[in-house]
């Protein structure tokens, strides 16, 4: 990939990280109520998170789901009975709360 490509590339994704989003109110709400130390944290993660979303973009994974179909399925799939089970969670510690 040529080297223009690339910064270009790196330009937008920086670009669109920086549109306030959930992921800046998230850290915006934790740093008003938690404070620094708990935000710093809170930043190292989504930097990490973001820098692995652009990686695995970069590599091409993407191309790979679309071209192996069940593997795709199969990681919706995950990503939806993980998305339940944190659910339940959150719902049974709301519970130990009231």
């Amino acid at each position: 990939m040529p080297l223009e490509t690339w910064l270009a590339y790196t330009l937008v994704t920086t670009t669109f990280l920086l549109i306030p989003g959930p992921t800046i109110i998230l850290v915006i709400s934790y740093s008003l109520l938690r404070g620094r130390q708990a935000v710093i944290a809170l930043v190292l993660g989504v930097g990490l998170g973001d820098l692995t979303a652009m990686s695995l973009s970069f590599l091409g994974v993407g191309v790979l789901l679309q071209t192996v179909a069940t593997a795709f399925y199969l990681i919706k799939w995950l990503g939806a009975a993980y998305l339940i089970w944190l659910g339940i969670k959150m719902w049974c510690s709301a519970s130990e709360f009231t």
